[in-house]
């Protein structure tokens, strides 16, 4: 990439570096006002277009939602993927895996976190991971599905979380139009 400089509108959008002023607040209190914006808006009183923050924060959220877009993602720390998958079950065998599903049960991310090495361990190394099955079942647009998460494992042992196959299909009214969409498993 070519840097130019006296592009036009070059000065008016480049970043800005500015020091921090410490009576305002810090970096991380910056950063937390952001997030809690599109979170739920608490302790915000206007969005940046004078309307409640809460109000905006629950459309912000709902858009989000409704085009699949994932708003806040954290790294380097344990596999979130792993975290959802182990609170899925209710039994899991005595071993490596019983600890971690015990943290994820009880909502303990500290422990959590701690068995899975820390927050500056490689994701590589990390003692579980996702398992995936390649499906070439044909999905929407009739191409494979490809690799499909169904469970976690450490290397050794598989520990299968996803025990029901979900499937989509339509309803047809009276009229024999589609109706709503309804999940079997």
């Amino acid at each position: 990439m070519v840097d130019l400089p006296n592009e036009k509108g070059a000065t008016k959008r480049r970043c800005v570096f500015k020091t921090i002023d410490w009576s305002k607040g810090t970096g991380i209190g910056y950063i937390a006002k952001y997030i809690s914006k599109n979170i739920d808006g608490e302790h915000i009183d206007k969005d940046l277009n004078g309307q409640d923050a809460k109000k905006s924060a629950l459309r912000v959220s709902a858009w989000a939602s409704i085009h699949k877009i994932r708003q806040f993602q954290q790294f380097g720390g344990p596999s979130v993927t792993c975290w959802r998958e182990l609170r899925k079950i209710t039994t899991v065998p005595e071993g490596p895996f019983e600890e971690a599903h015990v943290a994820a049960d009880s909502g303990n991310w500290e422990l959590f976190t701690n068995l899975f090495g820390g927050t500056q361990i490689d994701r590589k190394d990390q003692p579980i991971k996702p398992l995936r099955e390649f499906s070439d079942e044909c999905g929407r647009y009739g191409e494979p599905k490809g690799n499909q998460i169904v469970g976690v494992t450490n290397g050794v042992e598989n520990l299968v979380t996803r025990i029901h196959q979900w499937t989509t299909f339509y309803r047809v009214n009276q009229t024999g139009m589609p109706g709503p969409a309804g999940l079997a498993g």
